[in-house]
């Protein structure tokens, strides 16, 4: 048990109590973690046509920490433009090449189309729908690679449980909404709907039982949230002048 403390708030009531110490191993304990990362970033944009327009980068990176040392590349594309400027038009894709985990890919798609064009003679003035979709990855740290779960078991307890070294968390996004302009613009109202997955992620377990940084693939794994979004957002204003 730790000390005996009293809090007293602002307002004059008081508690009095003693916090329970549950620590394990000898206090106070020192646990030093460095981590460096070095990059290096390159990107170009190309006009095709019109509006449609491209972009293409290249990152290294070189990071060393809790004895790895990682390097890194990364590629990305990304192109966007209109058809009649009524429907917009994004979609890129990123590709990994990481130490940790070798390839992956996060593409990611967009795209808006105006069923009513913004208008200022009507009391409608713009109907827009949208649509997003998109995934991503995180990679492990190095203190989490050095410390994995995968490091403490043989290669038979790996195989009967089924155990693989640790990669990088993952997520999925969507989302779809529509946005009205109402009174030449002055107010608008959007209403959204998205959803966001995450999944592999990774969870640090009971080290005296003899484990330590493990990743979850099943539905324990899994975080889903669904939200209808509602917004209003009004303007007005107010001419001085001839």
């Amino acid at each position: 048990m730790g000390n005996v403390l009293t809090i007293k708030g602002a307002n004059g009531t008081s508690v009095t109590g003693q916090a329970i110490m549950d620590y394990a191993g000898s206090y106070p304990q020192n646990l030093p973690d460095y981590e460096a990362r070095r990059s290096a970033y390159a990107q170009s944009d190309y006009r095709f046509f019109g509006d449609w327009t491209g972009t293409f980068g290249f990152r290294y990176e070189h990071e060393n920490g809790s004895g790895f040392t990682r390097d890194n590349y990364s590629y990305f594309a990304e192109g966007h433009g209109s058809l009649g400027h009524r429907l917009y038009l994004t979609g890129g894709v990123g590709l990994e090449n990481n130490a940790v985990f070798g390839f992956a890919a996060s593409p990611r798609v967009s795209a808006a189309y105006y069923v009513r064009r913004p208008s200022v003679m009507s009391f409608f003035s713009d109907t827009k729908l949208r649509f997003n979709f998109g995934k991503g990855i995180k990679e492990a740290s190095t203190y989490q690679q050095a410390n994995q779960i995968y490091a403490l078991l043989t290669p038979a307890q790996r195989a009967q449980f089924g155990v693989g070294e640790i990669g990088p968390e993952r997520s999925q996004d969507f989302d779809a909404g529509i946005s009205q302009g109402i009174w030449n613009g002055r107010i608008r109202v959007d209403a959204t709907y998205f959803r966001n997955r995450f999944y592999d992620l990774i969870t640090y377990l009971d080290p005296h039982r003899g484990i330590d940084w493990h990743q979850s693939g099943g539905r324990d794994g899994n975080g889903f949230r669904r939200v209808r979004e509602r917004k209003l957002d009004s303007r007005s204003g107010r001419r001085v002048g001839p």
